[in-house]
């Protein structure tokens, strides 16, 4: 549970891994190895999520697909990079906290 609220505070504001440590309650060297941690679980399940065309043949067919589908000439895969809105907890009035508002927008991968 510890983890995954450091690496979930992490998402929200990653400039700052001792922001993380202090937020949490832990020392900064664990959020950080906290967060190489979950990290590089998520990059060994992102074959789950992640597919991109490897063969010829597959990216002949990818090709295809996103002409098809949305007019778009010899593309074979996108990244797509939504934004959404992360609320940091802690304490308010701080310097931390107002460069959250002046920048609060992150990109999802």
């Amino acid at each position: 549970r510890q983890q995954m609220e450091i690496f979930l505070r992490f998402l929200g504001d990653a400039r700052f891994q001792s922001g993380v440590a202090q937020d949490v309650g832990v020392h900064r060297t664990t959020a950080n190895k906290t967060i190489r941690y979950v990290v590089s679980r998520v990059v060994e399940q992102s074959h789950n999520w992640i597919r991109f065309p490897t063969t010829a043949k597959d990216m002949t067919e990818a090709k295809v697909l996103w002409q098809r589908h949305f007019r778009l000439p010899s593309v074979i895969g996108a990244h797509d990079c939504t934004q959404i809105e992360v609320q940091k907890p802690g304490l308010q009035g701080d310097f931390e906290t107002f460069q959250r508002f002046a920048s609060s927008w992150f990109p999802t991968i």
